[in-house]
């Protein structure tokens, strides 16, 4: 049934807010009731007028925060000024600090130490404030005020855990309180190593924290963050490297008027091995209660067995890296473990010179112009000075553009015996941080390796980096790249590798996926073919018969796979050859019980070859892939 509504003069609005001319009534009425006697309408269709309040909440809550946010901004502004005043006389003092260690100068040490420690307290207590904490929870740019306050409360507890004590012990801060004249102070040997177990703590968590800051947004947040990883870091990867093995270094230096011999062997990368290169030169250093005896350095081939008697490799050995594993005795290195480099020198010489070795050494020259860039060149019988700037690329190069091979080699043995006495003398004058970072460097690249025969000795060295073993830790990937030379020339100097792994991912099993490739090139300027260069870099390949050019080089590569994992889809491409790229025959081995696949790669100058292929980790795996490579001659060296 139709309803009726009275119409209504007042003019008012209806429920909806609409008038009766709104309606499309002529007039001007609404209807509102039965004082004219029409019907009312139902109670239903009347509803009080609403007020509309959350516009006005809003506009207060929005005026509130914006308040808020210019105060918290003035603050957050001020409070700027205040840290970056206590943060450059951080900087500062570290800087004094470092350079009071340098010069022996203990009082400054203090001084800088003191600094260091005011400033950074200081510091914290600022970033600890009101408007620091509400700024670490903005978006984006509180990612970099948390960084900021994490480097504060670092540098608070490496001041109080770590500068101070070593401030109180800073004549330990420099060799020569450590170091004499071809010696090793025993008792100082001993403080340090007590002042050493108390900070390295603190210094390997100060660095563990800086390396795990984010990459910041900010430029200005940025550089600060990058220096501290820098320093911090560094001295972090310094300290795990040292603290291992602190406890052995008395007895490893003949305490007690005990005599410790370990083999040097120095490795020529142009002569390309996978852990260095072909071992040329070697010599015995004798350690008897921290006085060092350097013997003459001797030619290998002089000195071990040539080419026929065995040094005790595996069958497994043999099969995956070739028979010149086990009898050629320059190239052991080949098999990219240490430990097992370091077990067949230590057999062969025995067996051969009669003297039990407590351990082997490996070096490369680049370590080598490391050292001499610490300790000062040395100037040679044949004209040439040899120093931290040259050492290298004279070494395993230019020498063979001067002179013929027979006396290159009489120049690589004269090179060892002054430079390793050079260092072994003025090592007092070195100071304790510069050398830690050459030898923390130089082991990482593995350029600096050691084995001991001691078991325990030998897993602490592990365990500070210098074992340079084939990791079994399916926790921690680890896979290899490494190649080794088989033209019989020195003509991998040229050769250059690098390594990309590109982003992981996540497989059913729980095992992570990283594609991988490797590039490796032939740097040799071709214009030098044209020349009458050295018949050193004349490639000589033992199988003639696939030997397409003299100036290929020869690589035998080998990939090793993660503990628990396997490599998968290799393929590769050649750019920039000369003659059509030759076919790789992949072979698939096992090496302690790690997958391994192999190749013979053939590479002219100016070619490159690019391996793609897939690594896949154990699904226990829980870091990151690591790669590691050959230690090749890096660009700085060849300039190029």
């Amino acid at each position: 049934m139709a309803r009726h509504f009275a119409p209504n003069p007042s003019g008012k609005n209806d429920r909806a807010g609409r008038s009766d001319r709104d309606q499309g009534y002529g007039d001007s009425r609404t209807y509102a009731g039965a004082s004219y006697g029409y019907d009312a309408p139902p109670a239903e269709f009347y509803e009080p007028p609403r007020r509309r309040v959350w516009p006005k909440v809003l506009v207060g809550v929005l005026a509130i925060v914006l308040i808020f946010g210019c105060v918290e901004g003035a603050l957050l502004f001020s409070s700027v000024g205040t840290v970056r005043t206590h943060a450059h006389a951080v900087m500062s003092s570290a800087s004094k600090f470092a350079d009071a260690a340098k010069a022996g100068d203990t009082d400054a040490v203090v001084s800088a130490a003191q600094g260091i420690a005011e400033e950074s307290q200081a510091m914290q207590g600022e970033l600890n404030s009101v408007p620091w904490v509400i700024a670490s929870f903005v978006p984006v740019v509180g990612s970099d005020v948390r960084s900021v306050r994490t480097l504060s409360d670092v540098l608070v507890d490496l001041s109080n855990n770590a500068l101070t004590p070593m401030a109180q012990n800073a004549s330990l801060m420099s060799l020569s309180s450590l170091v004499g004249e071809s010696s090793v102070n025993m008792e100082a040997l001993n403080n340090l190593a007590n002042v050493a177990s108390q900070i390295t703590p603190s210094v390997i968590e100060a660095g563990s924290k800086v390396e795990a800051l984010p990459k910041a947004v900010l430029p200005q947040v940025g550089d600060i963050v990058e220096k501290a990883r820098d320093a911090i870091g560094t001295a972090g990867r310094v300290a795990e490297y040292i603290n291992p093995m602190l406890p052995d270094m008395p007895t490893l230096l003949g305490d007690g008027g005990q005599t410790r011999n370990y083999l040097i062997v120095a490795s020529n990368n142009s002569e390309l091995h996978a852990l260095g290169g072909f071992v040329g030169q070697v010599g015995v250093l004798s350690v008897t209660d921290g006085r060092f005896d350097l013997g003459e350095f001797a030619n290998t081939m002089t000195l071990l067995p040539t080419n026929s008697v065995p040094a005790g490799a595996t069958q497994e050995e043999i099969q995956v890296f070739g028979e010149r594993a086990d009898t050629h005795h320059g190239d052991h290195n080949i098999i990219p473990d240490f430990s097992r480099v370091g077990q067949l020198y230590y057999n062969i010489w025995e067996a051969a010179r009669g003297q039990q070795l407590d351990g082997v050494i490996g070096v490369d020259p680049v370590f080598l112009q490391r050292m001499l860039g610490l300790t000062g060149g040395v100037d040679t019988s044949f004209g040439v000075t040899v120093d931290g700037n040259n050492a290298a690329a004279v070494i395993m190069n230019e020498c063979l553009f001067w002179w013929a091979p027979k006396v290159c080699d009489e120049f690589y043995k004269e090179v060892a015996s002054l430079s390793f006495d050079k260092l072994l003398h003025n090592l007092s004058s070195v100071n304790l941080v510069d050398f830690s970072r050459v030898v923390v460097q130089s082991s990482d690249e593995g350029r600096c390796m050691a084995w001991l025969r001691d078991e325990t000795a030998q897993l602490h060295v592990t365990q500070a980096g210098f074992g340079w073993e084939l990791p079994h830790d399916a926790t921690a990937p680890s896979t290899g790249i490494f190649a080794s030379d088989a033209s019989t020339t020195k003509a991998a100097y040229y050769l250059s590798l690098d390594p990309q792994v590109g982003a992981p991912t996540t497989n059913a099993d729980g095992s992570t996926s990283y594609p991988v490739s490797v590039t490796f090139k032939h740097n040799m300027d071709r214009a030098l073919l044209d020349t009458q260069y050295p018949g050193y870099l004349h490639s000589d390949a033992p199988d003639k018969s696939k030997q397409r050019s003299t100036s290929e080089l020869i690589e035998q590569v080998r990939l090793i796979a993660p503990e628990g994992g396997r490599i998968e889809n290799i393929s590769q491409e050649f750019a920039n050859s000369v003659l059509p790229p030759h076919d790789m025959n992949w072979q698939q081995y096992s090496y302690q019980g790690l997958d391994t696949w192999g190749v013979d790669m053939y590479l002219d100058v100016a070619e490159t070859c690019t391996i793609s292929y897939t690594v896949v980790t154990s699904p226990e795996a829980t870091e990151p892939l690591v790669v590691r490579q050959t230690p090749v001659v890096p660009h700085e060296v060849r300039g190029d």
